[in-house]
């Protein structure tokens, strides 16, 4: 599931924007432009296939994650920044595609039929490529409710990984800046694939 966090719709179909955005682009992530020198403390290595570690910027608060299987990291912003309750999410997300590109893993998520219990939103802009950690990437941004965010993910020897960063009725810049030095920190600490 790309967007497993958040309340469930009984319908699958895009809503209309938040009155509290416009709908338009916030241009935080651009073409070739999701990651930022790194900067802050490393974490110990979280507890997916790859033992992943990033560096978490000054002032971020680790949080229990959400209940769900996906989540490896959860941080809520510095309580100065706007846009509050402000989070990122360090996501391993359920599945292996052997065939599928992240840009068709992004697109499905706005297909009507992609499934019918996944949370209703609307895509803002496009789907765009950018590569982290030497990996092919694609983001969106998104409305969701009164939640406006970007979801960034991306392939690692078939298994999907992400970043979501969310905030109520918008984003902060800086909370923008620092997902992206997050995203720049990323590091596989096992390099092998598991087997299957």
């Amino acid at each position: 599931m790309l967007m497993s966090c958040g309340e469930q719709s009984t319908g699958s179909s895009p809503t209309s924007a938040s009155p509290l955005s416009s709908g338009s682009p916030l241009n935080y992530f651009r073409a070739n432009d999701c990651v930022d020198q790194p900067s802050g403390s490393r974490t110990a290595p979280l507890g997916d296939n790859f033992h992943v570690v990033v560096r978490v910027p000054s002032g971020w608060t680790k949080v229990p994650p959400h209940p769900t299987e996906t989540e490896l990291l959860g941080l809520d912003a510095p309580s100065g920044y706007s846009n509050q309750p402000t989070r990122i999410q360090v996501l391993s997300l359920m599945g292996y595609f052997q065939t599928e590109t992240v840009d068709q893993l992004a697109q499905q998520y706005y297909s009507p039929s992609y499934h019918e219990n996944v949370p209703s939103g609307q895509l803002v802009g496009t789907v765009t490529d950018c590569p982290v950690a030497g990996e092919p990437a694609a983001f969106f941004q998104y409305i969701q409710g009164n939640v406006s965010g970007y979801l960034v993910i991306f392939l690692h020897f078939h298994y999907l990984y992400g970043l979501r960063l969310e905030g109520a009725g918008g984003l902060d810049p800086q909370a923008a800046r620092d997902a992206k030095r997050i995203l720049g920190s990323w590091e596989w600490t096992i390099t092998t694939p598991p087997s299957r």
